[in-house]
This record gives structure tokens, C-alpha cells and sequence, in this order.
């Protein structure tokens, strides 16, 4: 997002509006602490914490196993046998298993495969076909940690339409708030227009009729001003549901809380519209929760393909009768002290393996088409944006030169008339139409503040 050529220290920064001291609700300072402390952002913190420790525990299939164990029988004083054993297993990311350990035997009926005495070893096992590259322990961490991607950018998503909801609801309310000061302005001219038809009455150069003219185009703004002084109250309200304190406790705006206006005098530019649309695939969260997905298909289809592979692990140990000398084991030929073996499973007809691998290649496919068709729909959101927007400075132009115009016009008719060369009618219906045109010309730039925001929304940019 551009940054502000203005930066305010305070969130809160006084300044007088109305002959009143008013405090003015800064727009940066207003979207930090939605961002901060909003409960929607809370939530998202808590998703990512979960996937972090999911990551940590699939790590933990990777964590040194100790195991113990004692078989024992003893009958009539006899002792059959007493097997104990003690190890220590190691799995590593790679695929290769390490352990050692020490086994104790002794007794009239050991089992024979025991060694009688104290027999230690350190062995290996490595799987060579299926399982060498990747297993359901190593998948399943490689996936966590791409959940835990996608959980920020998921964060990302859900920061970004919060930002676009607060945005649109503060230039709403700062919008309104510029309404009503108009409508103050205008107020006090036809008042003092009507005082001053009344001393004319008085003296009589005007007619009762001028001073009934003169009070209903009072009245009438008054209404006008009621109706906008409640939209405002309206809109602060709504205002107040983005802004929580860091305790959590949602909090309504003070009487005195103003927003505030100095953006409406000099606008936004529009934003470089290629850059958006490139930088979409790196910066828009939506686009990027679908790259994790697809990496984590993609680790799933290298599990499902290991089901077409034949099943080969192969396991060696160093055997000592004593603890860990292993006199005898430096033979490069390994003709003595040591334990070797292996295990050999081949489906024939490999049906799992390729059904769950066809079914692994159209889930990505289908993706990877949700993919396709969701970058297009953003990439159109943000061209539909930014061509609304432009339109929006367009019409901004021509309602300030309307604007200008009525505003010299009714200049104009307040000169003839005190010269009475014009009526009352004709001078409130000059003012009726500056007003229709300051009114009208503060809509456009309230939509054109929030358009700009669409904008940045549309291209995944309100969470930079």
C-alpha cells in the first residue's frame, strides 16, 4: 500500500472544530488498531498458533525413543528365564532409522534367540525403495508446515477484507461529518440573511413575504441538518464495532471524536494498475493460500505414488558381548559379530497405488483450475476497481467546477438582491443548488476514498 506522506505520533490528535476543542480519530492510527486489537484478528493469531504447534508435533515423530522392558519367570526357586532389554531408536527427516542398545539374558529356558549375558549393538535401517524419498511421517510434517503457511496467508485474507470494512465505514462517517459542517455553514449565512431581511422589514424596504422566505429556507436547512446530523450519530456507531482496546473490551466514540478531513483536500492518486496485477500472485493472500494447497497436494501425490513401489528395508547391527567394544567388528567383510536382514513386500497387481495416485492428480488439477479461475476474477475485481475509481476523479472535477460555478452565482444573486434587483426566491434557490452541488460533490469524494481502498483491498495490499 502507498505510503502517507503524513505521519501522526498520536491517535488521538485535539484540534479545534466547531468553536469547540474536538479530538480527531486518525485514519492510519484507526486502521493500526483494528489490526492490533480487533477480536477477527485475534481469532486469525489463534489459528496460526495451532498450526505452529501442529508443526511441532509432527516434528515429533522425529523425536529419540527410549524404550525398556523386562521379561521375567521364576517357579519354585527356579529361574526360567529374565530378559531385559534397553534402547534407543532414532528417525531422521531423511528416512534413516538409527538405535542401540543393551540386551541382559540369563536363565535355564532362555529363549534361543537371545544372547546369554550382556549383548549391546548399534544398528541402522534404511528403507531403499518404497519409503527412501519420502514416508507418512515426513509427509506429514512437510504438510503441517505448509498449513502453517497457509494460516498466515489465511490471516492475510481475513486482515485485508477487516481493513476494507474499516476503510469504507471511516470515510463513510468522515464523509457525513463534512456534510453536516456544509450544512452549518449554510445555516448560519441564511440566518443571518434572515436577520438581516427582518431589519429591512423593519425599515421597510423589504416585504413580510421576504421574511417568511427568508425563515422557511432556514428551516429548511435545519431539517436538512437534523437528517444528517443522525446519519452521522449513525455512523459513528458503526464506526465503533472496529475499535477494540487491547483488553478486549469494545468502546464507543466520544461526543467529541471527529474524523478526520484533511484527505478529502488532496485525494489519492490511483495506484500503477500493472504493478497490482502482477504483484497479485506474490501479495494477495487468496492467491496465496491456494500455492500452500497445491504444495501440500503435491506432497500427498509423492506419498500415494510410494503405494506403487515394491517394499525393501534393509537392517544391520554391530553386535558386542560386551558394553560397546565391538573388538571384532572392523572387519570390512562384516564376516563377525553382526545381525543383518531385510524385508520385501510387492503388490502385483498395484491397484491401490495407481487409483490413489489418479485420484492425488485431479485433486491438483482441480485446484490448480480453482487457482486459474480465482486469479482472473481478482485480477478483474481490480481493473473493475480502478476503472471506477478514475471515473470517480472525473466526476470529482466536474462537480468542484459546479460547485465553483454556483458558488460565484450565488455570490452574485446576494449582491443583486441587497440591491434589490433580484428576489428572495431567486437568492434561496442559488444557495439550494450550492449546497445540492457541495453535498453531491462530498459524496463523490467519500466513494472515491473508499473506491481507492477497493482498489488495494481487490489486490490483497490493506495488510502491508
Amino acid at each position: 500500500m502507498k505510503k502517507f506522506t503524513l505521519v501522526f505520533g498520536l491517535f488521538l490528535l485535539k484540534s479545534l472544530v466547531f468553536a469547540q476543542k474536538n479530538e480527531i480519530l486518525v485514519f492510519e492510527e484507526y486502521l493500526k488498531t483494528v489490526s492490533q486489537n480487533h477480536p477477527t484478528v485475534k481469532q486469525a493469531d489463534a489459528r496460526i498458533s495451532q498450526a505452529f504447534f501442529n508443526v511441532m508435533a509432527s516434528r515429533g515423530a522425529f523425536d529419540p525413543v527410549l524404550a525398556s522392558s523386562q521379561d521375567l519367570k521364576t517357579l519354585d526357586s527356579k529361574n526360567y528365564y529374565n530378559h531385559q532389554s534397553t534402547e534407543l531408536k532414532v528417525l531422521t527427516p531423511f528416512g534413516l532409522g538409527f538405535k542401540t542398545g543393551v540386551e541382559k539374558s540369563n536363565g535355564a529356558f532362555v529363549n534361543p534367540e537371545y544372547t546369554p549375558g550382556t549383548l549391546t549393538y548399534l544398528g541402522v535401517e534404511l528403507p531403499v525403495l518404497k519409503g527412501l524419498l519420502i514416508d507418512q511421517q515426513r509427509a506429514q510434517f512437510q504438510v503441517s508446515k505448509q498449513m502453517s503457511l497457509f494460516s498466515e496467508a489465511e490471516k492475510a485474507s481475513v486482515v485485508n477484507d477487516l481493513m476494507l470494512d474499516a476503510a469504507v465505514s471511516y470515510w463513510e462517517w468522515a464523509g457525513a461529518y463534512l456534510i453536516l459542517e456544509n450544512l452549518n455553514e449554510n445555516l448560519i449565512n441564511a440566518q443571518e440573511r434572515a436577520a438581516l431581511v427582518k431589519i429591512g422589514f423593519t425599515n421597510g424596504d423589504k416585504s413580510a413575504a421576504d421574511t417568511l422566505e427568508a425563515q422557511s429556507q432556514v428551516q429548511s436547512i435545519i431539517l436538512a441538518k437534523e437528517e444528517a446530523l443522525t446519519f452521522f450519530q449513525s455512523q459513528k456507531i458503526t464506526l465503533a464495532r472496529f475499535i477494540w482496546s487491547e483488553e478486549q473490551v469494545p468502546y464507543l466514540l466520544a461526543e467529541n471524536v471527529v474524523p478526520d478531513t484533511r484527505r478529502f483536500v488532496t485525494l489519492y492518486e490511483s495506484e500503477n494498475i500493472d504493478d497490482l496485477i502482477k504483484g497479485l500472485a506474490t501479495f494477495h493472500p487468496d492467491l496465496r493460500q491456494y500455492t500452500f494447497k497445491l504444495s501440500s497436494l503435491e506432497i500427498d501425490r509423492k506419498l500415494k505414488f510410494q503405494s506403487m513401489l515394491p517394499e525393501l528395508k534393509l537392517k544391520a547391527n554391530l553386535l558386542s558381548k560386551d558394553f560397546y567394544s565391538f573388538k571384532s567388528s572392523y572387519s570390512p567383510y562384516l564376516t563377525n559379530n553382526y545381525k543383518f536382514g531385510f524385508d520385501f513386500k510387492l503388490p502385483l497387481l498395484l491397484r491401490e497405488g495407481r487409483g490413489k495416485v489418479k485420484v492425488a492428480d485431479f485433486k491438483i488439477s482441480e485446484t490448480k483450475l480453482q487457482l486459474q479461475e480465482k486469479t482472473w476474477y481478482i485480477e478483474n475485481k481490480v481493473l473493475q476497481y480502478d476503472t471506477e475509481m478514475r471515473g470517480l476523479g472525473r466526476q470529482i472535477e466536474a462537480a468542484s467546477q459546479m460547485f465553483q460555478n454556483y458558488n460565484r452565482l450565488l455570490g452574485i444573486e446576494q449582491l443583486k438582491f441587497f440591491q434589490g434587483e433580484s428576489s428572495l426566491f431567486v437568492l434561496n434557490s442559488r444557495q439550494n443548488k450550492l449546497l445540492d452541488a457541495q453535498v453531491k460533490l462530498q459524496k463523490l469524494k467519500t466513494k472515491y476514498l473508499q473506491t481507492y481502498y477497493k482498489v488495494l483491498w481487490s489486490a490483497g495490499r490493506l495488510t502491508e
